[in-house]
């Protein structure tokens, strides 16, 4: 154990009685810190692991909740509770922000795929087509088949289109269901690689074709 390491662990431990519980979790932060797992500590402590992972939660208060405590005024399970309470917070804001991009992302990704079904597919033809690519990428995603590799960054979905119709087997017809679906399962896949964007978008594009 390095030196600076032991020391810091050694006045832990000489001063665990008299530390208030936020000054605790700071010396634990710096511990971990240094390299020495949550559960080493404990040991070396005498304490468990859960009491250790209680106290760092404190590291993420707010300086003044951290006045307060050390004060007397908040005790450490009201502040643990505050500080998850705003870790919640925090996490369904972004949550909500992410649901939100997906959404806008969604819906271009549903124009794109309408603009490119719109330039050779009839409407009902076109259904058919989002269908049977649906059931392509679902099955991929079952058998875990689809592809590992993504496409290049600075990609244009134009590009990505065209380098996956270069991919896909010709038929006898080059506008086969069968081909065509694979062709719309690769480029989406491709050009969305995120799940849920891309089924939002296939399924968006989806009921704009029954519209027509």
């Amino acid at each position: 154990m390095p030196q600076d390491l032991f020391q810091s662990r050694a006045e832990l431990e000489a001063l665990w009685d008299t530390l208030p519980d936020v000054d605790k979790a700071a010396r634990i932060a710096e511990l971990i810190a240094f390299g020495m797992t949550g559960r080493t500590l404990a040991k070396s402590l005498h304490k468990s692991e859960g009491l250790i992972r209680h106290l760092r939660i404190l590291n993420d208060a707010l300086p003044r909740e951290k006045q307060l405590a050390r004060e007397g005024e908040l005790s450490t399970r009201k502040l643990v509770r505050i500080v998850e309470a705003r870790r919640r917070r925090k996490e369904n804001h972004q949550k909500a922000i992410e649901a939100d991009s997906r959404i806008v992302e969604s819906l271009r990704a549903s124009k794109e795929i309408v603009n490119w079904l719109g330039k050779s597919f009839l409407p009902a033809y076109a259904e058919q087509l989002i269908d049977e690519a649906r059931r392509l990428l679902a099955a991929a995603t079952e058998t875990d088949t689809l592809p590992k590799d993504r496409a290049p960054d600075g990609m244009t979905i134009t590009e990505i289109i065209d380098r996956c119709d270069s991919k896909v087997p010709r038929a006898d017809d080059s506008l086969s269901l069968a081909r065509s679906a694979c062709w719309l399962a690769l480029w989406t896949f491709f050009g969305y690689p995120d799940a849920n964007v891309r089924d939002k978008a296939l399924d968006l594009a989806w009921a704009t074709m029954i519209k027509h």
